[in-house]
């Protein structure tokens, strides 16, 4: 049984839309930063003569898209998944991750399979599902918030019933 039934649907169309993106992205024959590479790496150099963000290199920037990359499909992937199975979202994106590396590794030469991309990926996915449970929590609690206590503290009409037939007999 779902329990929030509205935000998995949501989830679950957003996160198939999220999958053909990245898919369309991992599965580009040739590395989808070719055009923007010798941008970013100008753009660098400028900072590094003035002294700025010395510390950051190209592949940082790579790493860092990674891991933005796979953020969205945890929290998606764990919401969707919901409270129980929240954490599975970490294990799907690991694997998925080393599914997309090793298919590029076979089938697409000029692109470059790396276990670090899984590294980040797989981070990027761990943080995304550790967000997405989060949200389930928040949202649970809202839900245990909203709910009548009064209900709940009520005696059921059975138990009353006895209750009255006990106390019928001492008067």
């Amino acid at each position: 049984m779902r329990e929030f039934p509205r935000v998995q649907r949501f989830a679950l169309i957003a996160l198939l839309a999220y999958v053909v993106i990245v898919l369309v992205i991992v599965m580009w024959p040739t590395p989808v930063d070719a055009d923007s590479r010798s941008t970013i790496t100008t753009i660098l150099r400028g900072l590094h003569r003035r002294g700025l963000f010395t510390f950051v290199e190209y592949r940082h920037i790579e790493y860092t898209a990674n891991i933005g990359m796979f953020l969205p499909l945890g929290i998606l992937l764990a919401l969707w998944l919901g409270r129980r199975w929240w954490w599975g979202a970490m294990v799907a994106c690991f694997v998925l991750s080393g599914t997309i590396e090793t298919f590029q590794g076979l089938f697409l030469p000029s692109r470059y399979a790396t276990f670090d991309d899984v590294i980040a990926n797989t981070t990027g996915g761990v943080i995304g599902a550790l967000i997405g449970a989060v949200i389930l929590l928040a949202l649970r609690v809202r839900h245990l918030e909203n709910t009548p206590r009064a209900a709940s503290a009520a005696p059921s009409p059975a138990i009353t019933e006895v209750e009255d037939r006990s106390t019928s007999r001492w008067r």
